[in-house]
């Protein structure tokens, strides 16, 4: 089995930035059509979504990605939608926890669950995961 993992966030930022993406049904389709163009092949794709709040990095280190803009209210709330409407069309959407590391805790974030979907399943090669 072949598995593709997207960075749920990075993507719908990217297409929520992009001009005409904050319109928020716009981000979503551009979301949406980006998952199903490149998991093509795959036999599953996973999105994987940072959770809200401090990540545990950002407790650790209070300058880590301290000069990002807060997109807002209605950035969430279409990325929401995003998540329903690819959860919808069978893709597993999975939010990052909360998690302690090296004693801060705080939220993970999408790469974090990427990560550990790689070791999780590249362990499985072997039974035809991939």
């Amino acid at each position: 089995m072949r598995i593709l993992a997207v960075d749920g966030d990075s993507v719908f930022r990217r297409n929520w930035e992009a001009p005409g993406g904050s319109t928020g049904s716009t981000a979503l389709n551009r979301t949406v059509a980006a998952v199903e163009r490149e998991s093509s092949g795959y036999d599953r794709t996973v999105v994987a979504w940072d959770a809200r709040g401090p990540s545990f990095r950002a407790v650790r280190c209070p300058w880590y990605k301290a000069s990002r803009v807060d997109p807002g209210v209605a950035c969430r709330e279409w990325a929401t939608r995003t998540m329903a409407e690819l959860s919808g069309r069978g893709y597993v959407n999975i939010v990052a926890p909360v998690t302690t590391v090296d004693g801060f805790t705080g939220v993970a974030e999408a790469d974090d669950v990427i990560a550990w979907v790689a070791a999780e399943y590249s362990c499985l090669a072997h039974d035809g995961w991939h």
